[in-house]
Parts: structure tokens; C-alpha cells; sequence
């Protein structure tokens, strides 16, 4: 009966969600809403108040945005080239691959004919077939 109270009591210190995890994860969810609803529902945090931030009529547009959609636009151009390079240099190593293998291929090729004819010209007519057997095996 002891033994059954020790390892409920191991198991229980061991787990993950304690009572403590469980209320200190909570603390911080709260303080994620409550952030979001002061800055999120108010209009201060935020002062384009929902119009557009590049648009030429509204005088208090927000002028960082525009640089920042600027911003994304120059990076997509780049990505766009830098990834002409990457595709570039995978096909680039994948045919230097498939080069060496099918360098390596025919040099087997070539090893195997020239041990097929040393070891038929060597034995007698009647053994050649047996050692060409052999050798391709």
C-alpha cells in the first residue's frame, strides 16, 4: 500500500502540468489578452485608424507603412533573383552527379571487357565459357 502512495506521489511530481505550470501559463494567456484588447480596440496605438497607409488624399497617413511595403516589394524582387541561383546551382551539381556516374558506369564497363578478354584468352577452348561465367559474376 505504501509503495502504491510513493509511485502515485513520483508520477505526480514528474508530470509536466503541475498546478503551478497550469496557473503560471494562465497569468501569461491574461496578459496576452489584456494586451491586445488596450492596444487592439483603442485607436492610439494604431493612428491611421483603418485607411489605407500609401493613399495620397488622407493627410495623417502613416508613412512608415509605405516604406515598408516598399521594403517587401524590394526583398521579394531579390528572393525571386536569389532563388534563380539556387535552382541554378542544384541542376548544376545534380548533372555533375549524374557526370560521375555515368564516368564511373562506363569505366565498369570497360574494366569488365577487358577481364573478360584476358581471362578467354588464357585457358583452353573448352574452359572459356566456365571463366567468362565467372568473371561477369
Amino acid at each position: 500500500n505504501n509503495d502504491v502512495k510513493r509511485s502515485v506521489s513520483k508520477i505526480t511530481e514528474q508530470s509536466f502540468w503541475s498546478w503551478g505550470k497550469l496557473a503560471f501559463y494562465g497569468l501569461w494567456t491574461l496578459w496576452a489578452f489584456a494586451l491586445m484588447l488596450v492596444f487592439g480596440i483603442a485607436g492610439w496605438a494604431f493612428p491611421d485608424e483603418g485607411t489605407s497607409s500609401c493613399s495620397e488624399d488622407v493627410p495623417f497617413q502613416n508613412k512608415n507603412m509605405c516604406g515598408v511595403i516598399e521594403s517587401f516589394n524590394t526583398g521579394s524582387r531579390s528572393l525571386s533573383f536569389l532563388s534563380s541561383f539556387i535552382l541554378g546551382g542544384f541542376l548544376l551539381s545534380t548533372r555533375a552527379l549524374w557526370l560521375t556516374r555515368r564516368t564511373a558506369y562506363c569505366a565498369h564497363c570497360g574494366a569488365t571487357r577487358n577481364l573478360l578478354i584476358n581471362l578467354t584468352t588464357l585457358p583452353p577452348v573448352n574452359d572459356q565459357q566456365l571463366f567468362a561465367r565467372w568473371a561477369i559474376l
